[in-house]
């Protein structure tokens, strides 16, 4: 099956074997959803311009003939013409997105996390993951398949777009310190703090690849996944990438990207202060491999009545 994630940022799909539990094919194209939302409140006609032509592109690299599940989340949320857009992208495409909620939106997540990390060798059922997209960020702790999550309209698009350098978005960033750290002492009080923190989407991905020499052209989801970033590494990127020009910057991290990736490190870094860690595991895993397990197992109990 092809489970799909139209994103605030990217747009991600997924051919998954549902026999083995693991991925055949991927595509993800960044489509900057959100782009315009914060001014306009609405998805602008570009971007679902660039969804249509992104979900075109997505049909040739993976089989849509064995089911599609698509889903949407923080941007479409948002947008005043959620419902108009959703349809038209329905018209245009034959694909009906699902608009999940943030706690659906953790729970697909983390599902994903848990069995990513479980290929790459590290099995745990107690983790922090911060996720961090171009409309929100959302902070999920998973404890023995027990999902608790707080979402936060903080996402680097919106972010990129509100605050146009590093000292704003810096600035802008310190008034979600204090709520951030008190729901995050409330759930280790209640479930103890996790040993690892895990970094999804674009951003902690991206970063990884980085360490691995990798760019956006030869970027290798199973290598990455698993990788370990420290805050100091976020430091250098930060530096590095935002030290040059542009157009080098999106060799390196992908188009779309090169003027988004500065707002995403800042957060992770916000993140990792907030969140009291020195270290994050990357996980390339999310919304749509999260989607695409939950609707395998659906189909096998189906199978078995």
């Amino acid at each position: 099956m092809v489970a799909i994630d139209l994103g605030s940022n990217s747009l991600r799909g997924v051919e998954w074997d549902c026999a083995t539990s693991t991925p055949i094919a991927r595509f993800e194209k960044v489509i900057r959803t959100a782009e315009g939302l914060t001014e306009k409140g609405i998805i602008l006609p570009e971007a679902i311009e660039r969804i249509v032509a992104g979900i075109g592109e997505m049909k040739e690299v993976l089989d849509f003939s064995k089911g599609v599940e698509g889903v949407t989340t923080e941007a479409i949320r948002q947008a005043k013409n959620r419902w108009q857009v959703l349809g038209e992208i329905e018209r245009r495409t034959g694909i009906k997105f699902k608009l999940i909620s943030p706690q659906e939106e953790a729970v697909y997540t983390a599902i994903a996390i848990f069995e990513g990390l479980k290929r790459c060798g590290i099995e745990t059922q107690h983790f922090l993951a911060i996720d961090v997209g171009g409309g929100s960020t959302e902070f999920i702790l998973n404890s023995k398949g027990k999902v608790v999550s707080r979402s936060y309209r903080l996402g680097i698009v919106t972010l990129a777009e509100k605050f146009h350098t590093p000292d704003r978005m810096e600035f802008y960033l310190k008034r979600y310190r204090k709520p951030i750290r008190s729901f995050l002492e409330t759930i280790y009080m209640t479930y103890k703090k996790p040993k690892i923190m895990v970094g999804t989407g674009g951003t902690p991905t991206t970063i990884g690849a980085l360490k691995l020499g990798m760019t956006a052209k030869n970027y290798n989801p199973e290598q990455v996944n698993g990788i370990s970033i420290g805050k100091e590494e976020l430091e250098y990127w930060h530096r590095k990438l935002l030290g040059m020009e542009i157009k080098k910057r999106e060799e390196l991290v992908g188009i779309g990207r090169g003027d988004l990736i500065g707002a995403g490190i800042l957060i992770l870094r916000e993140a990792l202060k907030g969140a009291g860690f020195d270290r994050l595991v990357v996980s390339d895993d999310g919304v749509r491999e999260g989607v695409a397990i939950v609707k395998c197992r659906e189909k096998k109990k189906k199978n078995f009545r």
